[in-house]
């Protein structure tokens, strides 16, 4: 899938948890549907950055030699680490979030 589409369905998720929160019994859910996608994305954004930016630097620091697809590699696994720590941690955000508020 191209990663052109990403933003796109990030929208229509917050989109969609925006109109959950105007009803008073799916407001919780309205929280989850925001905040677990906007945090995976930016932890998984930020994860697969920094995993590409260790690769690099210890590249030029240790002179390894790597592969051409090690860059890839090391995207995809911070990517996918980052998605999951997102989702764990925007799971226990949300739910402090919808107790505080009292939904």
């Amino acid at each position: 899938m191209p990663l052109f589409i990403l933003p796109v369905l990030w929208v229509l998720t917050i989109s969609f948890g925006a109109l959950l929160l105007l009803f008073r019994q799916l407001r919780a859910m309205g929280v989850y549907v925001i905040v677990v996608p906007t945090c995976a994305g930016v932890a998984s954004l930020v994860l697969s950055i920094a995993f590409m930016a260790i690769l690099a630097l210890a590249e030029r620091l240790f002179r390894l030699p790597t592969s051409d697809l090690a860059p890839v590699i090391s995207f995809l696994i911070g990517a996918l680490l980052g998605g999951i720590l997102g989702i764990a941690l925007s799971v226990l955000a949300s739910k402090k979030i919808v107790h505080r508020l009292g939904w």
